[in-house]
């Protein structure tokens, strides 16, 4: 795509600029935007490449987050309730997915208890029931 694109633009600009240097009308802020969205390209190539899809769509919704108080602060963007409780289930979704958790401890599973029809039931489901407790014990 970014060699097709250079075969199409590179003449184009060549022909509108006379024969200069293709940036040669762009400051140095026109510079420094063109070169972080080509940074910006290649970190979400980089995104799509290593990490799952949950961690995308999370980046993604922080992504718009981050633009929308951005364009709020700097821009005065009308910000009301909905993109209020957007950027907060988005806010809170972050932080659930990367929670440690511990908070509660979970419980113990209760002892199996086995049906054993014999004559010697009772002696070894007593037997089984003293294993099943060392075995949870030792976990």
């Amino acid at each position: 795509l970014a060699v097709m694109s250079g075969i199409t633009f590179v003449p184009i600009s060549l022909a509108e600029t006379r024969g200069k240097w293709i940036f040669a009308n762009l400051g140095w802020v026109s510079m420094s935007v063109a070169f972080l969205g080509a940074l910006g390209g290649i970190l979400v190539a980089l995104c799509v490449r290593y990490t799952d899809a949950v961690m995308k769509c999370l980046a993604t919704c922080a992504s718009i987050v981050l633009t929308t108080v951005l364009g709020a602060v700097w821009l005065g963007a009308p910000v009301d309730f909905v993109i209020g409780v957007g950027s907060t289930i988005v806010i809170v979704s972050i932080l659930n997915y990367f929670d440690e958790g511990g908070g509660l401890e979970p419980k113990p599973p209760k002892p199996l208890k086995a049906v054993i029809t014999s004559p010697l039931a009772s002696v070894q489901n007593k037997d089984l029931e003293e294993g099943v407790q060392q075995a949870l014990l030792t976990e």
